[in-house]
């Protein structure tokens, strides 16, 4: 019985082990495929905003990470464009524009997708947006932005707006100044230099008599 407890604990770890090198194996095999994929999130939170040039294509992969894909801003190069996505134990969040037409197609294993957008099919101006998802164990969300979150964001645009408009002013004012500096005759007649030389006459005399009477304040004081 000794012997066959021993046998079993022994097939136990070993299981354990094989378990584990399986799961390893299976990491290391998606870590590689993640390299096809322009951004990358592993053990790891990430923000994505698509807002400085319009969009075209990306490809984002995730694993034991959340990321949130933000699109609220952005514009499309071209009438068509894609997002291909790979999850595995992932939160994955996309925030798209309520003009967008988005179409969505994929595998999903033992993962919840929620589709919060506005089905905009019907209409043939709308630019389209093709999301192609392989998530397993994952939440993947497709959503309009919130009225708050449009708020959010007017709030700050007008600040960065203010920002510029404070750095533009004072850019003109140190112009002006610069334009009156420049305006200044680099030789004073002689009119001016004579009264120049008054006024600091008459302040010197006025100094003089001032630390005369100071003096005598003081000797009084000691007094």
């Amino acid at each position: 019985m000794k012997a066959l407890k021993k046998i079993i604990k022994i097939l136990a770890i070993v299981g354990a082990i094989a378990g584990i090198v399986k799961v390893v194996m299976r990491v290391l095999n998606l870590t590689k495929r993640m390299n096809d994929y322009n951004e990358k999130a592993i053990f790891s939170g990430k923000d994505i905003k698509y807002q400085e040039e319009p969009f075209e294509k990306d490809s984002v992969a995730s694993l034991f990470s959340g990321v949130n894909l933000d699109f609220k801003n952005a514009t499309m190069a071209d009438k068509t464009s894609q997002l291909d996505i790979l999850g595995r134990y992932s939160g994955i969040s996309v925030k798209v524009p309520k003009h967008w037409h988005i179409e969505m197609d994929g595998t999903a294993v033992q993962s919840g997708i929620d589709q919060r957008f506005i089905d905009n099919s019907e209409d043939e101006e709308a630019p389209k947006l093709q999301i192609n998802y392989d998530i397993k164990y994952c939440g993947l969300s497709v959503a309009n932005p919130k009225e708050e979150e449009l708020e959010e964001t007017e709030e700050s645009e007008e600040i960065e707006d203010t920002l510029v408009l404070e750095s533009d002013e004072d850019q003109e004012e140190e112009i002006i100044i610069e334009d009156v500096v420049d305006e200044i005759p680099s030789e004073m007649s002689e009119e001016t230099l004579k009264v120049i030389e008054e006024f600091e006459e008459n302040f010197h005399n006025e100094e003089d008599e001032t630390s005369e009477d100071d003096e005598e304040v003081i000797e009084s004081f000691e007094e």
